[in-house]
């Protein structure tokens, strides 16, 4: 086989197999004719090259009866429009947020400093459902989360005891491990500096900690 096709060659071949893909059987010259617009006689000068650089061949007489060269069955190019589309359905955007408050303005446009774009295997949740926030002070360097640090947060009301959380404590965001033992609530700091801060009626869990960026 030729591998030199031109273009217009090679989209001839790639709607064949494609429809051979999708029928299970070849298309007639007119139904290729009816789908490039052009005349039988067009689509006959293309299967002529294309049987001369041996791409494919034909019993004559026997309509549908293509014989694709094994180098040219290959799966048709995606279009640049569906690779697009490809690629945008693998991605999810983050919210960063400059400041966190409870109820549903969480992801108020006011609260979003920046957008992060990831891939969706990288996180596996959808957009909506996570936001990112930078970490402020050491409160947490014995769970490796420093200051600078942005951590992206899934977006849920409760979490299990020992989870690392961001939780509204009154006008405050934290980021802390979550203590729960005997109907005790506790936000706890990895850092011995820091004590244990009990938890009262202006406690809200915001999300959990599933993921950690840092910038070097």
């Amino acid at each position: 086989m030729d591998p030199n096709l031109t273009e217009r060659q090679q989209e001839f071949l790639d709607f064949i197999l494609a429809y051979h893909a999708e029928n299970d059987y070849f298309p007639s010259l007119r139904e290729i004719a009816s789908h490039f617009k052009v005349s039988i006689g067009t689509v006959q000068t293309h299967m002529d090259y294309l049987k001369r650089k041996g791409a494919l061949s034909w019993d004559k007489g026997k309509p549908r009866a293509f014989n694709i060269s094994p180098s040219a069955r290959k799966e048709p190019k995606a279009s640049m429009s569906q690779a697009l589309q490809s690629l945008l359905e693998g991605l999810i955007k983050v919210p960063v947020l400059g400041s966190v408050s409870a109820g549903p303005g969480l992801l108020a446009e006011e609260n979003v400093e920046d957008t992060l774009t990831l891939p969706r295997n990288f996180l596996r949740y959808n957009t909506g459902d996570v936001f990112g926030l930078k970490v402020k002070g050491d409160s947490m360097t014995g769970a490796g989360i420093n200051s600078g640090d942005l951590v992206l947060v899934r977006m849920q009301k409760d979490a299990a005891h020992g989870e690392i959380v961001v939780a509204l404590l009154g006008e405050e965001a934290l980021v802390k491990t979550l203590y729960k033992k005997d109907g005790r609530v506790q936000l706890i700091s990895e850092n011995p500096a820091y004590p244990p801060r009990e938890v009262g009626e202006d406690f809200h869990i915001l999300g959990k900690v599933v993921n950690l960026m840092r910038t070097y």
